[in-house]
């Protein structure tokens, strides 16, 4: 199956800090335009969703939030770049705790799966219909941030898998047949689905003890060439979140759709006040959306190690957007997601363009439940800090950390931002025009972790899209 739309940016960096399964070599000072390179057809992660290439070719609100550190005056922005470093613990602000007293409830949900436009050309493309939806333990209305996860493959072997070992997982012989296949490199195909919603519950967790609604969505159709043709990610992701935030507004305005606990969010989302997060692909899928003004409502956007498929095209005015990078990443480089802010920034000087580098941190352990960032369509940073690379779980606190307090500090209509780091996670940020300063402000504790494991899923048996046609087989089940 021909993966002939998909491209991706490729960081040029020295050949001595490459595995042995490097990247194509970009020419020194070659435009951003030519690193949009067509990929081989292999699908993986920000690129793509399926292992069958792999096994082929052996690779592959009136409300406020409760704040979080407070707005300082930081450097002065008047004429473009600021930046600012921390490692230091001796300050109590931001200390990384939940916000509220009580924690906030977390809820996995599934629907019937059917059919969302998104195919290439026009029509519908199968998809699960699923989530995690995280709500505050205070009155709302709070605003609502909706998660988009990267591109990991979607269907596993996982008791063998080594890319994915600890993610939620669920039998879907549907969707994912029934066969086995694996390779050496702990690659698998298999009839385990991922639930990569789960796997960013505990930044749906963090966001929603800060006084926002979360939903983490399911957009692994964006690269399922095996359920009913090519997709178009961009179109695709529309669709989801569309979908998704439409069935959470039926949910708050008195529908059940089949769930328990449907009635919690009666009164609570302001939809006037949406947030877009997401990693690797979904982050580079969150800027396009910015720009192109595609999210009724939105009002902020965070790009976690983002991955531009397309270039993003529009012209609607940039809503205040946070780039995170880090500095060992094995799938984009640290360089990449920078330079993507900056050609935003220079599209807008206008806009609040933040960007903010980990020390040490890679692209797989933002994923909660990944595994090895040695296999696949990746370029291991092996030399100097990138020697000891970040653990995920002060990855994923960090960025837990600098996605709660630029959020909460942009949503109260602050120009003044103060994101946490903590000294096993170091952070440098930046600010790329005057339109707003940043510093980092000491934190002691980052967030915690959270297993996707323990996050469970109540399933509805209401049809909230078109079911499959009859006639319409999934190339993974033909076994």
């Amino acid at each position: 199956m021909p993966v002939t739309n998909l491209t991706r940016r490729i960081a040029h960096r020295p050949a001595s800090e490459f595995s042995a399964n490097p990247l194509p070599r970009i020419p020194a000072g070659a435009p951003l335009v030519a690193q949009r390179e067509r990929l081989q057809p292999l699908r993986y992660a920000a690129a793509a969703g399926s292992l069958a290439a792999y096994l082929m070719l052996g690779a592959c609100s009136s409300g406020t939030p409760a704040p979080g550190p407070s707005a300082g005056t930081g450097p002065s922005g008047s004429g473009g770049v600021s930046t600012s470093s921390t490692s230091s613990t001796s300050s109590s602000v931001g200390s990384g705790a939940p916000a509220t007293a009580a924690a906030p409830t977390l809820h996995g949900y599934t629907f019937p799966a059917g059919m969302v436009a998104g195919r290439a050309g026009g029509g519908e493309m199968f998809s699960r219909i699923e989530g995690v939806l995280a709500l505050p333990a205070t009155p709302g209305p709070h605003p609502l941030v909706v998660i988009v996860h990267g591109s990991y493959p979607g269907c596993i072997d996982a008791p063998q898998d080594k890319l994915l070992p600890g993610v939620a997982t669920i039998a879907w012989p549907e969707a994912c047949g029934t066969l086995r296949r694996s390779q050496d490199a702990g690659l698998t195909m298999g009839p385990e689905y991922v639930r990569a919603t789960a796997s960013f519950g505990y930044l749906a967790r963090e966001l929603a003890a800060r006084g926002f609604v979360v939903a983490a969505i399911d957009v692994h159709a964006k690269e399922e060439f095996d359920w009913g043709g090519e997709p178009d990610a961009v179109q695709m992701q529309n669709a989801l979140v569309a979908l998704h935030v439409g069935l959470i507004k039926r949910m708050a305005g008195g529908e059940s759709l089949g769930l328990p606990w449907a009635g919690e969010l009666k009164g609570v989302v302001d939809f006037d006040r949406v947030a877009l997060v997401g990693h690797s692909s979904g982050a580079g899928y969150a800027l396009a959306a910015d720009l192109a003004g595609s999210v009724p409502g939105l009002r902020a956007v965070v790009a976690l190690q983002p991955v531009i498929n397309t270039p993003p095209v529009g012209s609607a005015k940039l809503k205040p957007a946070l780039v995170v990078a880090g500095q060992c990443d094995e799938q984009v480089g640290p360089d990449t997601p920078i330079q993507e802010a900056k050609e935003l920034a220079a599209k807008q000087p206008d806009a609040v363009v933040l960007t903010a580098v980990v020390a040490r941190a890679g692209h797989i352990g933002v994923v909660a439940g990944g595994g090895s960032d040695q296999i696949g369509l990746v370029r291991p940073l092996t030399t100097g800090d990138c020697a000891t690379r970040l653990s995920p779980a002060p990855t994923q606190g960090a960025v837990t950390q600098l996605t709660a307090d630029f959020l909460t500090t942009a949503f109260a209509g602050g120009a003044a931002y103060r994101l946490g780091a903590a000294t096993e996670a170091p952070v440098t940020v930046a600010s790329l025009t005057g339109a707003a300063t940043v510093v980092t402000a000491p934190v002691a504790t980052l967030p915690a972790t959270l297993s996707p494991k323990t996050i469970s899923y109540d399933s509805s048996t209401t049809q909230v899209v078109p079911p499959k046609p009859a006639d319409l087989v999934l190339t993974k089940t033909r076994n």
